[in-house]
């Protein structure tokens, strides 16, 4: 079995930002731009209806947050309690060097428009893209080919005419990812009828498609590994997170899994229950299963690639948020434990990167103030 000990020599480096000043139970939301670190945040009263909505800027160098956009609205008309319409909907795109944040709330819609971070105008509504932003093109010889809505496209590599290759999988299947792999472009879909799936495909010179199967039906899980929820390029090798259409569904086998597949399209199970799977009966490289094989499986927040080194963030009901470390997914040491948290409880966590800077953003639950926020910068290991 893998070692999964503390390793003082490996341990993460971080220290933690101040707190933000919002108002308790409001809803809120971080995100990268320019270099920056910002927290979006929208409140709705309980009590009259009242709306207030801001925009922090983490300032680095007075290490406090600076606001650069604020609003409140009046009290409702009729001054009546909304009790549990508290939530605000809150949505970032970047297009281009272009900042757009939509906010949602009761009473109000507003989008705001940044080119330089520091100053932010209302736009209109109209001004919200109406469809979803392509991931960038993969070029593959005289072809490019991007998924965008769940669909694969592709078109020539000088051409903006884009044209769909056929779906594999189910009428459910929606295309995760597309990266470069090799000499051949790694696809990736969730398919919650049959179970995510990853092929190999290679386009000939006329554009015609041809397929390497490297696993359907999840790996052997089927819907238990409906949706791939991360994938890291490392060496050569593409390592990939499946999970349930439920992060936390419990019962045996629930949780996520590893797998790691080679440029040739083969695979091996590095974190799973043991499978039959058409190419042979499978049993994890590490000796743990599902959710790494703990009391109650854990979920992966993040999955990410730092300088050569696989970093996985995780959290379950016992041990909390967790950083692991591999340098080749079977052997993991724990960078950080529950101090990365301060020893609160975690409901969800993402990584955030900008040029230089990394955190890990944390929301922990407070029965007095609502949904909080806590933030640790990593200090990298050059």
């Amino acid at each position: 079995m893998s070692s999964f000990a503390m390793n003082a020599t490996d341990s993460l480096d971080f220290h933690i930002l101040p707190q933000p000043d919002f108002p308790d139970h409001a809803t809120w939301k971080t995100f990268e731009f320019l270099g920056g670190l910002y927290l979006v945040w929208g409140s709705v009263s309980s009590q009259d209806g009242r709306e207030a909505f801001g925009i922090l800027r983490y300032d680095a160098m007075t290490a406090n947050w600076a606001p650069v956009w604020q609003k409140t609205l009046g009290r409702d008309a009729t001054g009546s309690s909304i009790e549990g319409a508290r939530d605000v909907d809150l949505q970032t795109v970047t297009l281009g060097a272009e900042l757009l944040v939509r906010i949602g709330a009761p009473r109000q819609q507003i989008v705001l428009r940044s080119s330089n971070g520091a100053f932010f105008t209302e736009d209109d509504l109209e001004a919200w893209p109406t469809r979803e932003a392509p991931h960038p093109a993969v070029v593959h010889g005289q072809w490019q080919v991007r998924c965008r809505e769940g669909l694969l496209e592709k078109a020539r590599a000088s051409s903006d005419s884009w044209d769909a290759l056929p779906q594999l999988g189910s009428a459910q299947a929606s295309v995760a990812f597309a990266l470069p792999f090799g000499n051949a472009i790694l696809v990736g879909a969730d398919d919650a009828t049959l179970g995510s799936r990853v092929d190999l495909l290679q386009l000939d010179a006329a554009g015609e498609p041809s397929w390497q199967s490297v696993f359907e039906r999840g790996a052997g899980l089927y819907t238990f590994a409906a949706r791939l929820i991360g994938w890291v390029p490392l060496d050569g090798r593409c390592y990939l997170i499946t999970a349930p259409l439920a992060d936390r569904d419990s019962g045996p086998g629930i949780g996520f899994n590893l797998l790691e597949i080679a440029a040739d399209g083969a695979w091996e199970l590095l974190v799973g229950p043991p499978r039959v799977t058409p190419s042979g009966f499978r049993v994890p490289l590490t000796g743990r299963g599902a959710g790494l094989d703990e009391f109650q499986p854990g979920s992966a927040e993040f999955f990410i690639a730092q300088n050569g080194q696989l970093l996985l963030g995780t959290i379950n009901v016992l041990e909390g948020l967790r950083m692991l470390g591999s340098r080749d997914g079977v052997e993991w040491e724990i960078l950080s434990g529950a101090e990365l948290a301060g020893y609160q409880p975690v409901s969800e966590a993402h990584w955030l990167e900008s040029n230089d800077r990394c955190w890990v953003v944390m929301a922990t639950d407070n029965l007095a103030h609502g949904r909080q926020v806590r933030v640790a910068e990593i200090i990298r290991q050059d």
